[in-house]
């Protein structure tokens, strides 16, 4: 996997927008996602895998795990037999967001899945809904890694002024529309995001749902190496 060379500015200024401790390097692996038990919000930036196979060879497999997110470990050469750095669908399916406003995946093509007929889209979408999220925001196309960093900049501060979600990603949308650089302008820098699920604004000072975790009211992960180190470019917010 190519580094992502953006996600280290995004990362801190998401993390500072919500004043999350920032966790680096080998801490970012799905196993520390995985057992972030109901966060406030969730916010992966990576690349997105949706397996391309033939149809006869995914008979047995579960169609939630042609989805993965790569994390730490993905590109190394030796694989360690309890990380394989991926973060598949069906992993975040069985997480337990039944408190979480809004599950974030800022990569490409993070909206498709695995088509079955009759039964639809199997993929991050439907597994973020399983796991009892209330919102998601994926992506429909292929984007731009500095494009897409400063578009998810600008909805989160949106997002934490206090309006709702769907007008943080209007107003996000609308600024890169009026922008000066011709390339924000374009459809495939604003409008590749789509907003599912519960549309109201999200109150970051309700305790109701919050879980204390290391005496952080949010905890931010963060994956950032060398292309040297084997692994991939990646970071988690984990707003909990």
């Amino acid at each position: 996997w190519n580094s992502l060379p953006n996600s280290k500015r995004e990362g801190k200024l998401i993390s500072n927008l919500l004043n999350a401790k920032l966790l680096s390097q080998n801490e970012a692996k799905p196993k520390a996602i995985k057992s972030a038990s109901n966060p406030k919000v969730l916010h992966i930036a990576s690349h997105y895998n949706l397996l391309d196979k033939k149809q006869d060879e995914l008979i047995n497999i579960n169609p939630l795990m042609v989805s993965r997110i790569p994390l730490t470990g993905a590109n190394a050469l030796i694989k360690d037999g309890k990380n394989d750095g991926y973060l598949t669908a069906l992993e975040i399916a069985q997480m337990n967001l039944n408190g979480t406003e809004l599950v974030t995946i800022s990569g490409c093509e993070s909206a498709l899945g695995k088509i079955n007929i009759g039964e639809g889209n199997f993929g991050l979408k439907r597994a973020i809904a399983i796991s009892g999220a209330r919102s998601s925001l994926l992506s429909l196309w292929k984007v731009n890694d500095k494009t897409t960093s400063d578009f998810m900049i600008s909805f989160y501060k949106n997002i934490t002024s206090g309006v709702s979600r769907s007008e943080a990603l209007l107003i996000t949308q609308k600024e890169f529309r009026n922008s000066s650089n011709p390339d924000y302008r374009h459809i495939n820098s604003w409008g590749a995001f789509q907003l599912s699920g519960d549309w109201r604004k999200i109150d970051f000072e309700d305790e109701e749902h919050i879980l204390k975790l290391d005496n952080y009211k949010h905890l931010s992960l963060i994956h950032i190496s060398e292309p040297t180190r084997l692994l991939s470019i990646s970071y988690a917010v984990v707003c909990v």
